[in-house]
């Protein structure tokens, strides 16, 4: 943040607002299509969003669900769950933990 200019404030608020705008619907809808609850597509933007604002280095990147991901999160962990949602969630979480190669699930490899 050291290169920040306050005259980028107006154009970045509008930037956020905007996308707020378009982000939460297409969060909630990304989520349902999941077979998630519809908070955890607002809470992935946000934790996303915020995550890469303070680790990313690109100041043009755009992070979110897309359709896709979301419809083979949806047919893939749903027979697994086997019609417990609280499974289903800790599935789908340890299927995008695995993806992404994290370090904190056991078993991750690299």
């Amino acid at each position: 943040m050291p290169s920040y200019e306050p005259r980028w404030l107006r154009d970045d608020l509008f930037a956020g607002i905007t996308l707020g705008a378009y982000a939460v619907p297409e969060g909630v809808a990304y989520a349902t299509l999941a077979g998630l609850p519809p908070q955890v597509g607002i809470y992935g933007y946000l934790l996303g969003g915020l995550g890469y604002a303070l680790f990313g280095s690109s100041r043009h990147l755009a992070i979110g669900p897309t359709s896709a991901i979301s419809l083979m999160v949806g047919v893939s962990v749903a027979p697994l769950a086997m019609g417990d949602p609280v499974r289903y969630a800790q599935i789908a979480n340890l299927a995008d933990s695995r993806s992404r190669g994290r370090e904190d699930v056991p078993g991750s490899a690299h």
